[in-house]
């Protein structure tokens, strides 16, 4: 097999790396509309630009085969050099996430409070830029929480400004009657469910009689006609959820009523059984290579996916 030479893979990249930022001819917006729902692939045509038309056709090497985070500093350098940065999208980008930052203190950290936040604001900000801008968002900024941001569905800048992973930071990895070991199992077991309320009335008190048992055998733990799995079907039968909507828990076909409770209830054993498997990399000093790691081994358990799998890894950031 024909291997492309490092300048034409290099240039392929790029080509592709063009592509996924830019619109062809095909797929401009009309005016009034959204984006197109149309997968976009590399074209002969854009790497034909690239100088790299010829070695690509004789080679059975696709686009898609080719690791891009092999790609060397050089390859990026020649990238940035493509895509200036825009001051006025940066600044704007900023600016949502000062907001974002601004209404989650104001809605988790200090409730109904915003002045300290502004007051920070104002201290930090330099005498020429206008700090009140953030205040002039509040309206929008509630819309958006009202909306497409309601309730879990949005993790914000700093992910421990965020309900969830606040109550893992405050109430889960701060304890001293937990092992480093056993609170990982703990964090990765709480996004089998993410429902806060039922971890404080249920399972945190369960472990608390037992700190090492999700450790010893987080199945027993769970298992149905448990103590914890008891009170998750009572939990339920009150009308209480046993999962939010940070992601969908696709139930095998027929668990439903109390079937359901038994597949989340075993959802909180394998995901605690997973940060236990995955404790041990956590020792490693390559940060990169740990997200990366962690990445593949979280999407080897049944129905954990690449979305499911980077809400653990935000989870890990606590570490």
């Amino acid at each position: 097999m024909n291997k492309l030479s490092p300048r034409a893979e290099r240039a392929a990249k790029r080509a592709a790396f063009r592509s996924s930022l830019t619109l062809s001819k095909e797929d401009k917006v009309p005016e009034g509309n959204s984006l197109p729902n149309k997968k976009k692939s590399v074209s002969l045509v854009s790497i034909e630009k690239a100088g790299a038309v010829e070695e690509f056709k004789n080679n059975t090497k696709t686009l898609q085969d080719i690791d891009v985070s092999e790609s060397s500093s050089s390859d990026i350098e020649d990238v940035d050099k493509d895509f200036a940065l825009n001051d006025a999208e940066v600044r704007h980008m900023l600016q949502f996430y000062l907001c974002q930052m601004r209404w989650q203190y104001g809605l988790i950290v200090n409730p109904g409070q915003f002045k300290k936040f502004d007051d920070e604001i104002k201290r930090r900000c330099p005498p020429n830029e206008q700090s009140q801008d953030l205040e002039s968002c509040q309206e929008l900024m509630h819309l958006f929480f009202k909306g497409p941001a309601r309730g879990e569905r949005w993790v914000p800048w700093h992910c421990a400004t965020c309900e969830q992973e606040l109550f893992l930071f405050q109430e889960v990895r701060t304890r001293q009657d937990f092992s480093e070991e056993a609170l990982f199992a703990m964090s990765t077991a709480f996004s089998a469910s993410r429902v806060v309320p039922m971890w404080r009335q249920i399972i945190l008190p369960a472990l608390a009689k037992d700190p090492q048992a999700i450790i010893n055998d987080p199945f027993a733990l769970f298992q149905p006609g448990g103590p914890v799995h008891k009170q998750m079907v009572n939990w339920r039968a009150q009308g209480n959820i046993l999962h939010t909507t940070s992601y969908n828990p696709y139930p095998p076909l027929g668990a439903k009523g109390d079937k359901f409770t038994d597949y989340i209830a075993k959802r909180h054993a394998e995901y605690a059984d997973l940060g236990k498997r995955a404790f041990p990399l956590l020792q490693q000093q390559n940060n990169q290579t740990l997200m990366q790691q962690l990445d593949t081994h979280f999407q080897t358990l049944h129905k954990v996916g690449p979305t499911m799998s980077k809400v653990l890894l935000v989870t890990t950031h606590l570490w």
